[in-house]
């Protein structure tokens, strides 16, 4: 089962052009999103603390042409399609991930040239 709507998020690490088959690629790339909240006790705004939401994009098909070679590592980027949690099994027992199942539009937020700060690869996002 996938869920439609939308995601925004920081691009953590330089995307992957894979060549699956020689007609079929795709550009995989992690987008790390920290949902804000309101700390009902301070009034303040903060990071969710259950975590970073951390999604696996996988473009392909007539988005590969139009976006490969155009997203980049700190790109603030609004990923709208379908997605689904995967099981998986690895090193550390059974885990889960979000993955894109079908995207339909991919929109730059933010380029990395225009961010101050690196892109960080953990939790503590500074976005």
């Amino acid at each position: 089962m996938s869920i439609r709507g939308y995601i925004d998020g920081k691009i953590v690490a330089d995307p992957e052009f894979k060549q699956i088959t020689e007609k079929f690629a795709v550009l995989e790339l992690p987008l790390y999103s920290n949902r804000r909240v309101k700390n009902r006790e301070s009034g303040e705004w903060e990071n969710d603390p259950k975590g970073t939401t951390k999604l696996k994009v996988i473009i392909k098909f007539d988005l590969l042409n139009e976006w490969n070679g155009k997203l980049n590592k700190g790109d603030v980027i609004k990923v709208t399609g379908s997605f689904f949690e995967r099981e998986y099994e690895g090193k550390n027992g059974t885990g889960r991930s979000l993955e894109t199942d079908f995207i339909e539009s991919i929109e730059v937020i933010k380029s990395a040239s225009e961010n101050a700060a690196p892109a960080v690869d953990n939790d503590e996002t500074p976005w």
